[in-house]
């Protein structure tokens, strides 16, 4: 198992840039780039959640991960 440690996220022009809160490293990447990342993870999650259960298809709080794309 991977430790995840807190990070923190800022913006910088049209990059992301994160950097954990205990090293003095950093990465970024496009904002667009990341929000693509994160559209897909979400459709899968949901997609994931909804097949496996129909009762979480009408969970609201279940509902709010269906992205439009």
């Amino acid at each position: 198992m991977v430790a995840v440690t807190p990070s923190r996220l800022r913006h910088n022009g049209d990059l992301i840039v994160m950097s954990p809160s205990k090293r003095s490293w950093q990465a970024s990447v496009e904002r667009e780039e990341l929000e693509e990342a994160f559209t897909g993870f979400l459709q899968e999650a949901y997609l994931r959640l909804t097949q496996y259960s129909l009762k979480l298809a009408m969970n609201p709080v279940i509902q709010r991960f269906s992205v439009s794309g």
